[in-house]
């Protein structure tokens, strides 16, 4: 039981996983430029889906809080999700790592930080090995940046970490600032004879979502102006976002509006 209007609000593709609730025979939409950079306002084009799915979470919840939950049941009354689970947004994922050299397994240990970055509850890590050298370097996938203590480079040549090895592991390395840490199985002699070796993981944290921020980026985007030129009749839910105080109350008016528009589209 996949209600129609999380569905469309999410317009992500059926992965396979029963519990992103998801119709398998849903297309996502293919959105037009303008209604992309409002649906990138809701969902950070670097979230990963698991962050996509927390984000559909409050946003439902917003919707819930404002009375207007109805609205989403009159889309299709059944609902397979649950709004109570506190402990929805409470998980710290680390991945199992991708290793090009099985003879030199890695470790990693700690969390992803959670950062007010709204884009930055996810990441993808890839460490190398500079040529046969015992230096490495991590590099941050959705920064495209390389990560050494505190600063972050463009080049992986400024960004080098020794490493050394002891009693069949490395010295433990840090992964920037993000909470995590790594050690590399191996001895120092067996490390240089095979060159360029890689070891790739993501991480996911805890989401915390800062509603202003996001009610402050959809109002940059002046949404019903584009959503207006969809000829659909969104006048009830932007008398709410013109007159409302209530960020409540005008985030869920617009997601409403949003939402009829993207339904309309499916119609077409």
């Amino acid at each position: 039981m996949l209600n129609h209007f999380r569905t469309l609000l999410l317009n992500l593709d059926y992965s396979g996983n029963e519990e992103e609730h998801i119709p398998s025979k849903f297309i996502p939409i293919v959105l037009p430029k303008k209604l992309g950079n409002i649906h990138a306002a809701l969902f950070p084009e670097a979230s990963s889906r698991f962050h996509r799915t927390i984000l559909a979470h409050n946003y439902l919840n917003i919707i819930d809080a404002s009375g207007f939950s109805d609205e989403v049941k009159a889309y299709d009354p059944r609902i397979s999700y649950d709004l109570t689970n506190s402990d929805f947004f409470k998980v710290n994922i680390v991945s199992n790592p991708k290793v090009s050299n099985l003879q030199f397994p890695i470790m990693i240990y700690g969390q992803l930080t959670h950062s007010l970055a709204r884009d930055y509850f996810h990441d993808v890590f890839l460490i190398r090995q500079k040529a046969y050298s015992l230096n490495i370097s991590v590099y941050s996938r959705n920064k495209s940046k390389y990560l050494l203590g505190v600063s972050e480079y463009n080049l992986e040549d400024d960004a080098l970490i020794p490493l050394s090895f002891a009693s069949g592991s490395s010295n433990l390395c840090f992964v920037g600032t993000t909470g995590l840490r790594f050690n590399i199985g191996g001895s120092a002699v067996s490390f240089q004879e095979t060159s360029n070796k890689t070891w790739e993981f993501s991480a996911e944290a805890p989401i915390e979502v800062n509603i202003l921020d996001i009610y402050n980026q959809v109002a940059g985007l002046v949404p019903f102006k584009t959503l207006k030129s969809f000829k659909v009749d969104l006048a009830e839910y932007e008398y709410i976002w013109d007159n409302q105080k209530n960020l409540l109350y005008k985030l869920s008016a617009f997601l409403l509006a949003y939402v009829k528009v993207l339904d309309s589209l499916c119609l077409t």
